[in-house]
């Protein structure tokens, strides 16, 4: 598992977003994570699709997305994820279809966050 974390140095939402994390990756150094600035790395908003940042995006070991929250979460919700998808990782991947539905409900999430 992996994930990707979108900001900017100018957005007050990701100020906020930054302890959070450093004290959950301080917490789980074999969580790996990857931070990507938008304003540096267009190529990757672009390729994630997503308008308004914050925004954390979960990986299967395959780099398969698995989950996306927008704005900022709470510890708890970010430690929440983090276990549901380690315990997904340790075991088998999950199927073709458990990973359709785990994105159709991440892009449903990201839909309602942005109306």
């Amino acid at each position: 598992m992996k994930v990707l974390k979108f900001g900017a140095v100018w957005c007050p939402g990701c100020l906020v977003m930054k302890p959070r994390w450093q004290k959950i990756e301080q917490d789980n150094p074999w969580l790996k994570t990857e931070y990507y600035d938008i304003d540096e790395f267009l190529d990757m908003k672009e390729r994630y699709n997503f308008e308004d940042i914050p925004v954390f995006i979960w990986l299967d070991k395959n780099e398969q997305e698995i989950d996306r929250r927008q704005g900022e979460i709470s510890e708890a919700e970010i430690l929440e994820l983090i276990n549901r998808y380690k315990s997904l990782t340790l075991r088998d991947e999950p199927s073709d279809s458990a990973r359709l539905r785990l994105r159709g409900q991440a892009q449903a999430r990201t839909r309602r966050n942005n109306q």
